[in-house]
């Protein structure tokens, strides 16, 4: 019996503690215009959407504008083999993420900072968008950007996915 009781007292702690440090992890904020008004208080150029194709179209030029603007340290031709690749994942040139709510790409050219985060109409619908697609991408990318400097971070939480530097995702808030 008193086994029992201190496996239980140490399983709760245990419980606990994993739901703090997922509770710490850092995520953007939950809602469009939030995220959107507090990367624009923060000097960020912002551009939201609610077309899934334009999306991706805009993820796809966010990379090559970063690339151009800023030295990642990728050639021309990792670039080009990877958004081969971003295209073959998403099927083609005329991609449309299904459900997609709403999404915000902030850009801040002097700090080398970005954020593009995907809100979608359910959680089920985001979680098919990552599984299928945005996860393939963002491993994509994340290797293609492998300077340390720039901490690259993604995921998803509930209808939400998001992509870009920990720093801009914190600037959400």
């Amino acid at each position: 019996m008193n086994k029992t009781i201190k496996f239980l007292a140490a399983f709760l702690i245990l419980i606990t503690l994993c739901a703090a440090l997922t509770a710490c992890a850092e995520k953007p904020a939950k809602d469009p215009e939030t995220a959107k008004d507090a990367l624009e208080d923060k000097g960020y150029e912002v551009m939201e959407t609610d077309d899934g194709s334009y999306a991706c179209e805009a993820l796809n030029a966010t990379l090559w504008n970063l690339h151009s603007e800023w030295d990642f340290g990728f050639s021309q031709n990792a670039l080009d083999s990877a958004t081969d690749e971003i295209t073959d994942i998403l099927g083609g040139d005329s991609v449309t993420l299904k459900d997609l709510d709403e999404f915000v790409v902030g850009i801040h050219w002097e700090e080398k900072d970005f954020a593009a985060i995907f809100y979608f109409d359910s959680r089920a619908a985001a979680k098919d968008a990552y599984k299928d697609q945005l996860e393939k991408i963002f491993e994509i990318a994340s290797d293609l950007i492998n300077d340390q400097e720039y901490k690259i971070t993604y995921g998803m939480s509930g209808s939400m996915i998001w992509f870009g530097t920990e720093s801009a995702i914190k600037a959400t808030k």
